[in-house]
This record gives C-alpha cells, sequence and structure tokens, in this order.
C-alpha cells in the first residue's frame, strides 16, 4: 500500500521542526528533508528552511556531487 503525500509531507514536517528546535538557525545550517515512498516513484514531497531558489541550487548540487561520487551520503548502502 503507497504511503500518502499527506503522510510523507507530516513526517517531513516534523523532522524539519526537530530540526529546527536543535539549533539549525542558531548555527546558520540550511536543512532539507525528502521524504518519499519506495514503492511509487513521483511520490517525492520536501520541506526546506530556505527558498525555492536556494533549494534548487542546493539539489543541483547534491546531484552533481552523486554524479561524480564527491559527495557521502549517509545510508547509502552502495557506495559506504
Amino acid at each position: 500500500m503507497a504511503t500518502s503525500k499527506k503522510e510523507l509531507l507530516a513526517n517531513a514536517t516534523h523532522w524539519m521542526q526537530q530540526a529546527k528546535n536543535g539549533g539549525l538557525g542558531k548555527f546558520r545550517i540550511g536543512a532539507i528533508f525528502i521524504f518519499f515512498d519506495r514503492d511509487a516513484t513521483g511520490s517525492a514531497v520536501c520541506t526546506a528552511n530556505v527558498d525555492r531558489s536556494r533549494l534548487a541550487q542546493e539539489l543541483h548540487t547534491v546531484l552533481k556531487k552523486m554524479e561524480d561520487r564527491s559527495i557521502i551520503i549517509a545510508g547509502d548502502r552502495e557506495n559506504n
């Protein structure tokens, strides 16, 4: 059974709030939480503490680093 986007968004929002409570603003840290159903391509939802243009820039950077393998992704079973 697929996870609803409402549930995915609730989880992403919850973890963003936890991060904010932990001091993201105090330490000037940006955060992006992406949740998706592993069985449903295109189900992703995202929360971030930056505006859309900055979010797009950071996601682009992550994708580029993934392509050239210059980034470590926590939980990446294939590459860690």
